[in-house]
This record gives C-alpha cells, structure tokens and sequence, in this order.
C-alpha cells in the first residue's frame, strides 16, 4: 500500500487533516462575516466546555473580518483595533492558555473578497507576502488561509496562484516557526496537482454554504455538488496536506438576524448534516466548523461529538478515502448509489454507502470492491454498535441524502466503542 506524502515548505505540519473551527457564520450573518474579540474568546471557551477541544477541535480560525488597512509607514500589516482592541498577541495567549491556536485570513490580491460590514477596504497580501507571514508569526499565529479575490495587479496582469502561494509558503517557512498555509483558490488551476510541496490544505471548488442544493446568487455549491468535486482527487492528498471542500455547518447556523436572500434555516435536514460530516471525514478533508457552537443543537452534538467518526478522519495512516464505485442493487438509479471508502490503521477499513437521490435504497457494500477479501465484522460508526460478524458484504436501507457509514474490521481486532 502507498502513501502520497505532502511536505508544506517541510513545515512538518498537518500529518492529519485539519479540526477547528471559523468565524464565517457564527452571527448569525452566514456569509457577512463579522467578528470581534470578544466571540473568539467566548467560543473558546465554549469549545472547551463542550467537549470539542478534547476531540481534536484546536483551530480557531479569523476569516476576512479582522484586518485593518496597514501602516502608513511600514507597510505592516494591522487588525482592527474596534474589533480587537486587545490585540491578536493577546488573543493569541488566551487561546493558547486554553489549548488552542490561532489562525487568520488574508488574501492573495490587492484587497480581501469583503470588508466584513465596514467602510473601509482590507488589504491582501500582494507585494507584501514575505512582510505579512513574518508579522502573522510574530504575533503567534500558526494558520494563514489566503483567498484568490482582487488578482489583478494594478499594471493589469492577472496574478498566477503557482507563483503566488509558493511565495507566501516560502514566506512563513523563513520565519522558523512552523505556521499551515491554507489556499483558498477555489480550484480555478487545480491546486490538488501542484500544491503538496506547498500547502497544507488546497480549496477544491467554490464555497460550500448551508444548503443540499446551492444555487444561490454569490455561485457557492450545495452539499450534494461538493461531494461530487471530492471524487476522485483522493490520490493527490496526504500527510501534510489534504484536499478541502470548504466549511461544515451541522446545523448551528442559527435562524435569528438570518437576512440573506432566499435564506432558510436551517439549511440542510439532520440527515444531509450527517452525510456532510462523513464524506468530509472519509475523504481526509480538512473538519472546519463554521457555526456558532455555543449552543449546541442536539444534532450538532450527535455530529460535532462522534467520536468514532472523529477516529476516522484523523485516522494515523494517513490515506484520504474516495468513491471506489457504485452499487448494483435493484432500484439504484444509474450512479446514484454510490460506495466510499477508506483504509485505516490495524487492518480496518472505512465503509460508506451513500445515496445521493431522494429516496430510500437498500445498498450493498460487496467488499471485493474494496480489494478485501475474506470476511470482516462490521460496525455502525453513527448507530455506535456492532452489526455483523464474518460477512463480505453488507446490506444497509439508506435514507434519500443520507449515509451508512461502517467500520469493517478483522476477526482479529476487537471492536472500537
């Protein structure tokens, strides 16, 4: 069995992918993005009593609602002292005294894609990519997601992301202290086939909002479409970086002071919030929530907490999953039920059947598909039980956008519970 493995700039960073949480929709302004100080450190503490950071949720990540224009005469770059009037240094330590790091937005242009509700326009990195990851490492932050908007230069030429990114990795690796890059390109140039020596994480397509659909008029994808862009690109991700689909919502946007256009709350059902989170587990994708989890809902708590699905994703063998193919049961429409999968450490295997049309199906997983032979117990990774011993396959009747996710393993190897 190979491995691909991805070295960042040899930051030695992100050996598993990504668990944290964002800034994007936690307001209850899910595409506005505003945040402040004082939010980044309540939802800190919220994830500690909640149980996150024990799971792995250590990222607390600032999207483009933070930056400030920069120094008339250093050039450096500044956050918003309404926002943070302690300063990110200092925000830096009270999410480090508490487990956490810190990780914020900038982007690869002239200005960042929005001003987050402010009068003023955010400056990107350009000309400034050297400058601005010594001062992000300075102040103690350890994750840099850079974004693609605003990329023409003022003499007019377009920017290229093989030259910007590397730059901004080269960057951060100067400074000696390990800090993740994170594109956030969009997949315009495929980044998943160029961007291992560089990133630790590469966006695959356009922004992923609360919805099965999509459709809405800033051209961000639904769950159902993102899944679709994930197949297939398992082979260009691994220790030290990952393909990244965009944010997981899980239900806690939250409906009050909801404003967008056509908007619904919530945005998926209960049982697409839990296909979300296993296809992003499956496929090693980067787990970045971007919800208020102050209150958690209770199917945020049934997702966000999964402890065996958790287990999968940051799985120590390092292989991200992909589809391996589609079932053949009666009454599959063509490529609608599809089988995912991905090896894990001791011999195991995860195993799911998804089904991505309207209605119930029963689905099999012959594991001959998954070149296993023999026989393997089988368990149910969200029912949190043992469902078969010594079998080939297993059958499952697998609910219209939902998931059967399992966890086969040898008769050798005693359950995980």
């Amino acid at each position: 069995m190979t491995m691909t493995v991805a070295y960042a700039a040899d930051n030695g960073l992100a050996r598993t992918p990504q668990l944290g949480w964002n800034t994007w929709c936690a307001l209850n302004t899910c595409g506005y993005d505003v945040c402040y100080e004082a939010e980044i450190r309540a939802m800190a503490d919220a994830m500690v009593a909640n149980g996150m950071r024990d799971l792995g949720y250590t990222m607390i990540n600032l999207d483009d609602c933070w930056g400030y224009p920069r120094d008339n005469v250093t050039g450096e770059y500044r956050w918003d002292p309404s926002r943070f009037p302690s300063g990110i240094p200092a925000l830096v330590q009270y999410l480090a005294a508490r487990g956490f790091t810190l990780g914020v937005y900038t982007d690869s242009g002239i200005y960042t894609c929005s001003s987050g509700q402010r009068k003023f326009k955010i400056p990107g990195s350009f000309e400034h990519y050297a400058q601005d990851a010594a001062t992000f490492v300075k102040w103690g932050v350890r994750y840099v997601k850079m974004d693609w908007c605003n990329t023409v230069a003022p003499n007019g030429t377009q920017l290229d992301p093989r030259n910007v990114y590397p730059t901004m990795s080269l960057g951060l690796n100067a400074t000696g202290v390990p800090a993740q890059l994170a594109s956030c390109e969009w997949g315009v140039d495929n980044p998943w086939e160029w961007a291992m020596p560089w990133m630790n994480s590469w966006r695959i397509g356009a922004d992923h909002h609360d919805t099965w659909t999509g459709g809405d008029k800033t051209g961000a994808s639904g769950t159902d479409a993102i899944i679709e862009t994930l197949a297939g690109k398992a082979k260009y991700a691994g220790p030290g970086g990952w393909n990244d689909p965009d944010f997981v919502y899980t239900g806690g946007q939250g409906c009050p002071g909801q404003t967008a256009p056509g908007a619904h709350c919530p945005g998926q059902t209960d049982t697409e919030y839990i296909t979300e989170f296993t296809i992003w587990a499956v496929t090693a994708s980067p787990i970045i929530v971007a919800t208020n989890v102050q209150n958690m809902t209770d199917i945020m708590t049934k997702v966000l907490l999964n402890k065996e699905m958790i287990a999968v994703h940051q799985d120590r063998l390092g292989i991200a999953g992909d589809r391996i193919g589609y079932a053949t049961d009666a009454g599959c429409p063509a490529m609608m039920c599809q089988l995912w999968g991905r090896p894990l450490s001791g011999y195991a295997y995860a195993a799911v059947m998804y089904n991505r049309d309207s209605v119930a199906h029963n689905i099999t997983f012959d594991f001959r598909q998954a070149n296993i032979t023999g026989t393997m117990s089988v368990r149910d990774l969200w029912e949190h039980k043992d469902v078969a011993d010594g079998v080939s396959s297993y059958t499952a009747l697998v609910e219209g956008h939902g998931v059967v996710a399992v966890r086969l393993y040898s008769c050798c190897e005693k359950s995980t519970k």
